[in-house]
């Protein structure tokens, strides 16, 4: 295995967290999408599906964007948050 720089190794470990936190804010979301199938009338339609797609889309845009960031800007930075 090769020594990472630490940055590149931070970044990576930061944008794992963010996506793993962002897939369970996903699963959160599709639970409740699944609970809302209890109600009567509601059916599982494509647009259901593309909630859920796009919910999954953010969450992957979102650790790419912290893996970016982490790269652009040190965290001892002001702007880093």
């Amino acid at each position: 295995m090769t020594d990472l720089h630490p940055v590149v190794a931070d970044a990576r470990a930061r944008s794992r967290r963010t996506l793993v936190q962002g897939l369970v804010a996903v699963s959160i979301i599709a639970a409740g999408e699944m609970l809302c199938q209890l109600l009567p009338g509601v059916e599982w339609t494509r647009g259901w599906w593309a909630v859920t797609g796009v919910a999954v889309g953010q969450a992957a845009l979102t650790a790419a964007l912290s893996r970016l960031h982490r790269y652009l800007v040190p965290p001892d930075s002001p702007t880093s948050g």
